[in-house]
């Protein structure tokens, strides 16, 4: 696999790490998503976005966690999904765009969802990305009941959410903690 997937790969895996989420609907929620994510390389060491402005913002670590949005709508009674992650400036090769993000349950007793999608950045048009999310915190929250508006955050989630792959890294605003849905 080339460098710039595998990258790719990684980075995409922990998009998802920190969300909130506003259900609106039942069964079917719509929700818009706001999140970080950290790429990690394989001895778990984080790699800094040096993309503008992610680089030069102390916020988030100085690009060590990049900020994403986007939109999704998930059916509770078929347990799927469908996803948007808006573009993003990615490792100075451009914007990164996530395409036809599908998402389903496949193991509803530990809250696993798959998620599968395209991504285009650099030049390379449709590089397959599939992951695994803990949406513990998600379907935990969900279970408790909620409002037509209500907003799943860490908050929400305090006592039962998913741990992101990157909680306790010692670089910026580490650890993150307990979230609606992690890799």
């Amino acid at each position: 696999m080339n460098l710039k997937k595998t990258l790719l790969a990684t980075a995409v895996t922990t998009a998802f790490a920190a969300t909130a989420i506003e259900a609106q609907a039942d069964p079917i929620l719509t929700a818009d998503w706001s999140g970080l994510f950290t790429i990690l390389n394989p001895d778990g060491v984080g790699l800094q976005n040096v993309s503008y402005p992610y680089y030069g913002d102390p916020t988030w670590g100085y690009g060590f966690r990049t900020q994403v949005s986007g939109t999704m709508t998930f059916d509770l009674a078929t347990g799927s999904g469908s996803a948007t992650v808006n573009s993003f400036d990615f490792f100075g090769g451009g914007p990164a765009v996530a395409t036809a993000i599908t998402m389903q349950v496949i193991d509803p007793n530990n809250g696993l969802v798959q998620a599968n999608m395209g991504f285009n950045w650099g030049g390379s048009n449709g590089i397959p990305v599939s992951l695994i999310l803990d949406a513990r915190g998600f379907f935990g929250a969900i279970s408790q009941g909620y409002a037509g508006s209500m907003v799943i955050n860490q908050d929400t989630v305090a006592g039962y959410g998913a741990l992101p792959a990157s909680n306790g890294m010692n670089k910026g605003k580490f650890p993150v903690g307990p979230v609606p849905m992690a890799t």
